[in-house]
């Protein structure tokens, strides 16, 4: 899934490269709204986000990466993958 695809019908392909790039945490619709186009669930998201833990950060790291690669199916998987 590209950035534009993941934005349709919620916001712009420049909102998503935003986010990907300065790790900031969108309004909450905007982030509901993605995390339901990703099928990934909000409370683990923003877990995920929030945490700064070593493994969860790696986790984060790794996922920012595929995100801006535009692998966002495979960043939800590993999202999935450590609930």
């Amino acid at each position: 899934m590209t950035q534009k695809e993941l934005a349709v019908g919620i916001c712009t392909q420049a909102t998503i490269s935003n986010i990907e790039k300065a790790g900031k945490v969108p309004a909450i619709t905007l982030l509901l709204a993605i995390a339901d186009r990703l099928d990934i669930d909000i409370d683990k998201l923003c877990y995920l986000m929030s945490e700064n833990t070593s493994k969860n950060g790696k986790i984060m790291k790794k996922v920012k990466v595929l995100c801006s690669q535009s692998n966002h199916k495979e960043a939800a998987v590993m999202l999935k993958r450590n609930q």
